[in-house]
């Protein structure tokens, strides 16, 4: 939601996104963003327009986004997070993701606490944009 929609964090997730020299991401990102905006909108936090533009901006930004599939070894090391952190099941997916492609430079990048902590306490680097 920091890319998108103007909130405490945006410049600095929109400085970690382009500036990236790929962005990996569970699959799980594309209906999760399309959740999102929906509740904003339908809050009343964004306008008509305003949620018809993030919503094109989402799309063309999800365009860039390397997905990791949600596969058994995924699936199976997300429930071990799950187990062993106080995270959402989606949470946990979205970290099992990340240590299926982490490399070198990687940075887990969380807008939660208790995602970017439970990443923090595993040995990976994370940014947290707006912290």
């Amino acid at each position: 939601m920091k890319l998108l929609l103007h909130e405490r964090g945006t410049d600095e997730s929109r400085d970690l996104f382009f500036t990236a020299t790929r962005v990996f991401s569970s699959r799980l990102l594309m209906p999760e963003a399309s959740a999102a905006l929906g509740r904003a909108a339908r809050s009343g936090r964004v306008g008509p327009r305003a949620a018809t533009r993030a919503r094109d901006l989402a799309r063309s930004l999800l365009a860039e986004v390397v997905h990791v599939e949600v596969d058994a070894e995924v699936a199976s090391r997300a429930w071990d997070l799950a187990s062993a952190f106080p995270l959402r099941g989606y949470d946990a997916v979205h970290l099992a993701s990340f240590e299926r492609v982490e490399a070198g430079e990687a940075v887990f990048v969380a807008a939660d606490g208790g995602l970017a902590g439970a990443a923090l306490s595993l040995g990976h680097a994370v940014a947290v944009p707006g912290a």
